[in-house]
């Protein structure tokens, strides 16, 4: 991805799990954030934007579908445009 690009990833999160998502990314293009919205796209969660790899733990006690927004703010100033690796990594336990 490159400053100022953005993903949207659908994901399923089943009742009685506990979850955590956490997004990671190459320094060279900045800190990446996320949202998690539901399916009337109201936002459940939001990342801080200082915080460097965030990350989310959760419990549902539903099973729903989440839309999570990854997005990489874009850079003022910039020289050059640069492109960097991010994972969006999710666990849970029972």
């Amino acid at each position: 991805m490159m400053p100022g690009d953005s993903a949207d990833v659908v994901m399923t999160f089943n009742a009685g799990k506990e979850y955590r998502l956490l997004i990671c990314s190459q320094d060279m293009i900045g800190k990446v954030q996320f949202k998690v919205l539901d399916k009337k796209k109201k936002v459940i969660y939001e990342s801080d934007p200082k915080e460097a790899n965030p990350a989310w733990d959760f419990k549902m006690t539903n099973t729903q579908q989440f839309t999570i927004q990854i997005y990489v703010p874009a850079r003022v100033n910039a020289k050059h445009k640069t492109e960097g690796c991010v994972a969006l990594l999710v666990g849970f336990k029972d």
